[in-house]
């Protein structure tokens, strides 16, 4: 957090709220420490209207081939990005509205990279999603939840028991989301 937004930030979350995030921040950078939160998501744990159409909008499965193809793919993450995801096999749940990419989530079942030279993997019988986004205009209608949704019951019918992911825990919108 920046200093200057600072007396938004405690007027907004209080004190006790701020001064913890301003001791995981001073942690973050001197010892590199990071503190998530992990969920799991089955199919029999979603709400079964995530599953149905939530029209206008559509869900659809890429590799990071075909994603990196889409109308504003681009600008969603750099070209080394999308090669790593399609030498794992990566592939993504989007969201479109009419024809644009509206909210996302990266699946894997393998070992992804998280920062600098660590990688994160999970059991085999789950498949690891990552890095979710909803942009800002879309923002406020529940669009990760219907793709997190689609994902699960795509990764079940493969066989698996569902997906398995976690969240900064200072990710405050992130940790209300899922």
């Amino acid at each position: 957090m920046r200093l200057e937004r600072l007396p938004e930030y405690v007027k907004r979350h209080g004190l006790k709220s701020s001064l913890g995030h301003g001791a995981y921040a001073v942690a973050e950078r001197v010892v590199g420490f990071k503190a998530m939160r992990g969920m799991t998501l089955r199919v029999e744990d979603i709400d079964p209207k995530y599953l149905g159409e939530v029209a206008p909008f559509t869900c659809h499965r890429a590799g990071a081939q075909e994603f990196s193809q889409l109308p504003g793919a681009a600008d969603l993450a750099v070209p080394a990005f999308y090669e790593g995801a399609a030498q794992r096999g990566d592939w993504s749940y989007y969201v479109l509205d009419g024809e644009t990419i509206a909210s996302y989530g990266w699946y894997s079942t393998g070992a992804v990279p998280v920062v600098g030279d660590r990688s994160i993997s999970f059991s085999p019988r789950f498949v690891y999603m990552y890095k979710g986004f909803t942009l800002p205009e879309h923002r406020g209608r529940q669009l990760h939840a219907y793709g997190m949704a689609h994902a699960a019951a795509g990764s079940v019918a493969q066989g698996y028991e569902g997906l398995i992911s976690y969240v900064e825990i200072l990710n405050d919108g992130s940790l209300r989301l899922v």
